[in-house]
């Protein structure tokens, strides 16, 4: 599956502003944006979604089958 932060694309603190890395640990990102926010995305094969790139995004470990991601 892949998770959505809700809200983490319009008030990101200014840690998440400022920083290179292109990764944040999971603890961290649910401490500043609680543990209520993550979005569980799952679909039939095929099932496409748009999202906004700026807000916090992670993907899982299949756990059927192998996916693709473009």
């Amino acid at each position: 599956p892949h998770v959505y932060v809700r809200g983490s694309h319009n008030r990101r603190i200014l840690k998440h502003q400022m920083t290179l890395l292109v990764g944040h640990p999971a603890e961290e990102v649910l401490k500043v944006y609680g543990a209520q926010s993550p979005i569980t995305l799952t679909g039939e094969a095929g099932l496409g979604f748009v999202e906004d790139p700026f807000g916090f995004h992670m993907g899982t470990v299949p756990t059927r089958n192998p996916r693709l991601m473009m």
